[in-house]
């Protein structure tokens, strides 16, 4: 866009997160290589798309890519009002949905089947842990 707008790089970021969670999961579920072997390989792969992205950006004659490795590797100086505003709705969201689902995620963090067997709803609660801990990365 040519901005360094919070809403749309969050987006990005989202976006990239879920496609890195589906990936690591087809992975595992498709072939012989282990979650820790996926999630590495997959990791490396974005992070160096993205690093080549960002070097594709800042070569641009673009006055908005400006401090963008700044921003996206975080310094405190690059901070604005309404970016403190967003992450903090952003953590109360976490903070809301992690009480409300505290058992259920707690359960599927240390045994999926146990909690198959309660009855408790996995592939929701999997989707949810999975989206929370995007989140709380982003």
């Amino acid at each position: 866009t040519g901005i360094k707008d919070i809403e749309v790089l969050i987006t990005g970021a989202a976006l990239s997160s879920i496609t890195a969670a589906w990936l690591i999961t087809i992975t595992v579920e498709n072939s012989k290589i282990k979650f820790d072997g996926a999630l590495a390989t997959i990791l490396s792969a974005f992070f160096g798309l993205g690093m080549v992205l960002l070097t594709y950006v800042q070569s641009l004659n673009n006055a908005g890519q400006a401090g963008l490795s700044k921003f996206i590797f975080g310094q405190a100086a690059t901070i604005l009002a309404r970016d403190v505003y967003i992450t903090s709705a952003a953590a109360l969201i976490i903070i809301v949905l992690t009480a409300l689902f505290w058992k259920e995620l707690k359960l599927i963090s240390f045994d999926v089947e146990y909690a198959k067997t309660l009855q408790i709803p996995v592939t929701f609660t999997l989707i949810l842990y999975r989206s929370l801990l995007i989140m709380t990365i982003i």
